[in-house]
C-alpha cells in the first residue's frame, strides 16, 4: 500500500490473511483501504472504501493450480488455506529437503536450499533417503562445489545417519509433529516400527500429544509411500530407533520421583 502513519508508525503493508477474509472484505487490487491495528500490533484492513473503487476493478482471482508444479488446489475441511497435496511437487520437495537438513531436523551442516535445487535439477535426489547415497561423483556436478565442500557434505550427512530417531520423525515433515511432538513419541515407542504398529489410541495417549497429532502420525504411518521411505532409510544405514539418553536421579536424591518445574535463569549449573 502507500505508506501511511498509523498508530505511531509507518504502515506499507497489511496482512489480507487468505482467500476467505479477501472475498468477505471484498478488497480488490487498487481499492482505497481503512486500517486498524489488530490487538494495537499488526496492521490489518478494516474495510474498503467503495466511493473511490476504480470502475475497472474486479474480484481477486483466487490461484486454483500450484504455481510451481501444477496440480489443482485443494481447500480442506475447517481450513482456510488452500494446499497442493501432489507429493511429486517440486516445489514442496525442496521445501521437505530443506527442512530435513535443518539444525532441528537431522542437522545436515552445508545443505541448504540453493544445493538442494541444483541436487534436484540434476534429478540427484528425489527423496530424503536419496540424500545417503549422494557420493563424491554426484556431488562434483554442482556448479562451485569442490572437493573440500564436498568432504564435508558428505561427512555431514554421514553424521546424520546416527541421530536419534526423533530428529527423523521431526524431519520428515509429519503434519502437526514438530520437535518436541517428535521426541514424546520417540521415547514412547522406541524405534519406528513399534510406532507404525500403534493406532491413534496409543499414541493419543503418550503424555504431551493428544489425538490431532495422533491423527496425524496414523494418517502418515498409512501411506505405502511411507513404509517404503522408511525401508529406503533403513537400507542406507540411517537409524531407525530412539537413542537420546535420558538421565535418571539417583535413588536417595531429593528429586527422585519427582517432577520439578524452574522459572528463571541459572547463575550456574553443576551436575552430579
Amino acid at each position: 500500500m502507500d505508506t501511511v502513519t498509523l498508530a505511531g508508525t509507518q504502515v506499507s503493508r497489511a496482512t489480507l490473511h487468505n482467500p476467505d477474509f479477501i472475498a468477505a472484505k471484498d478488497i480488490r487490487v487498487g481499492d482505497t483501504v481503512y486500517l486498524h491495528k489488530a490487538g494495537d500490533i499488526i496492521p490489518e484492513v478494516s474495510r474498503v472504501d467503495l466511493q473511490r473503487r476504480p470502475a475497472d476493478s474486479a474480484p481477486y482471482a483466487v490461484p486454483t493450480r500450484c504455481p510451481s508444479c501444477g496440480a489443482e488446489l485443494v481447500h480442506i475441511e475447517d481450513e482456510v488455506a488452500l494446499r497442493c497435496i501432489n507429493p511429486a511437487c517440486p516445489a514442496q520437495m525442496q521445501a521437505r529437503l530443506t527442512h530435513f537438513a535443518s539444525r532441528g531436523a537431522m542437522n545436515i551442516d552445508g545443505l541448504g536450499p540453493k544445493i538442494i535445487a541444483q541436487l534436484l535439477d540434476r534429478g540427484l535426489v528425489h527423496d530424503v533417503a536419496d540424500l545417503y547415497t549422494l557420493t563424491a561423483d554426484s556431488l562434483g556436478q554442482l556448479d562451485k562445489f569442490k572437493e573440500k565442500s564436498i568432504a564435508n557434505l558428505l561427512q555431514a550427512i554421514d553424521n546424520s545417519r546416527h541421530n536419534s530417531v526423533e530428529r527423523l520423525l521431526t524431519g520428515l515433515g509429519i503434519r502437526h509433529v514438530g520437535g518436541k511432538a517428535a521426541a514424546l513419541i520417540a521415547e514412547a515407542f522406541g524405534d519406528v516400527d513399534t510406532m507404525m504398529a500403534a493406532d491413534a489410541d496409543a499414541i493419543a495417549a503418550v503424555p504431551g500429544v493428544g489425538p490431532i497429532i495422533a491423527d496425524a502420525v496414523v494418517q502418515y504411518c498409512a501411506q505405502p509411500e511411507s513404509a517404503a521411505l522408511f525401508t529406503k532409510l533403513a537400507d542406507a544405514g540411517v537409524n531407525l530407533r530412539y537413542t537420546t539418553s535420558v538421565p535418571t536421579p539417583a535413588a536417595d536424591s531429593f528429586v527422585s520421583g519427582q517432577t520439578v518445574v524452574i522459572t528463571g535463569k541459572f547463575e550456574a549449573f553443576f551436575a552430579a
